[in-house]
């Protein structure tokens, strides 16, 4: 059994603080000190979209609903933000944090925002 592998390099001008994969392994969703999210091709490394993640601050965390279909984004700003994947639109902000948000998580929320 031979085992193959290959190696890939994102470059942004950013300093990155949060990288997770789309559940199908297609996609890389990036964030960091540029205040941007960026959707990546995981095959060939080249940005798909990007997009401003807060308007003020850096973006600390990210994460992707386990369907795929939601994500949620939180940093500097004090605000957890939760977006649709495929669309990249931002449906809630949630606010009132004290101080900046470090980690966020996905897994325990639907992608499906209630009516």
């Amino acid at each position: 059994m031979q085992r193959y592998a290959r190696n890939n390099s994102f470059y942004a001008s950013t300093f990155f603080k949060a990288a997770v994969y789309h559940p199908d392994e297609s996609q890389l969703v990036t964030t960091g000190t540029d205040r941007k999210i960026t959707w990546w091709d995981a095959y060939d490394c080249q940005p798909i979209r990007i997009l401003d993640g807060s308007l003020t601050s850096e973006v600390y965390s990210i994460d992707i609903s386990p369907d795929g279909a939601g994500m949620v984004s939180a940093g500097v700003d004090r605000e957890v933000k939760l977006w649709n994947y495929d669309e990249g639109h931002n449906y809630f902000v949630g606010l009132g944090h004290s101080e900046p948000i470090t980690k966020a998580s996905g897994h325990a929320w639907s992608s499906e925002p209630t009516k």
